[in-house]
């Protein structure tokens, strides 16, 4: 592995005072280490929203199959950016079985991240 990602696992902190699930702040989720194997850009999208200047960035990122990896109510925070969380978008990809031969030989994982500023 080249670098360790943190995932922090969507936590519900219990139910208020009314029965609803009341949602923690993302820095007391619980967190666990992501070994990956490297990141790379997956576009960045500036929509036309009224009187906001949005910019939505995303990543792929690719690590073993073995491995932990985000659900797709998680957040990520990347070792190149220290401090900013990463929502999962979709399902993981899994590279494990290769129809054209009876064992794939190279197996691994694919997450696509975003992140919104504005």
């Amino acid at each position: 592995m080249t670098q360790t990602a943190t995932i922090r696992r969507h936590s519900a902190g219990g139910l208020d005072r009314y029965g609803n699930p009341r949602v923690l702040p993302v820095d007391e989720w619980p967190t666990v280490a992501w070994p990956i194997y490297g990141v790379g850009q997956s576009g960045s999208d500036e929509p036309d929203t009224a009187n906001r200047e949005t910019v939505v960035t995303g990543v792929k990122v690719y690590a073993p199959v073995d491995g932990p990896y985000p659900e797709p109510e998680d957040r990520v925070e990347l070792p190149d950016w220290p401090g900013v969380y990463w929502e999962t978008v979709g399902e993981v990809l899994i590279w494990r079985d290769n129809p054209a031969v009876t064992v794939a030989r190279h197996t691994g994982l694919v997450a696509t991240l975003e992140r919104s500023r504005g």
